[in-house]
């Protein structure tokens, strides 16, 4: 999942559904692990993904892969 994450366009200007619930995903079990690392793990809720639809890597890695490569309208 980190080649992917990596290499997600960061023009954050027009991202479909599936992009935006991705990074949303993500930066919620960043969060999910910092607490983890630095409370006390017992205290932490279990976490739950935002979009669970996105929680398998196969499926995002199949539909972000070349995220990346895309170019919008308007945008160089």
């Amino acid at each position: 999942m980190r080649e992917v994450i990596g290499r997600f366009r960061t023009d954050l200007d027009g991202l479909d559904d599936a992009e935006f619930e991705v990074l949303c995903n993500h930066g919620y079990g960043a969060c999910a692990n910092a607490l983890v690392e630095l409370a006390d793990p017992a205290a932490v809720p279990a976490a739950a993904w935002p979009f669970p639809d996105w929680a398998d890597e196969d499926r995002v890695r199949a539909h972000l892969g070349d995220s990346h490569r895309r170019l919008r309208l308007g945008k160089r």
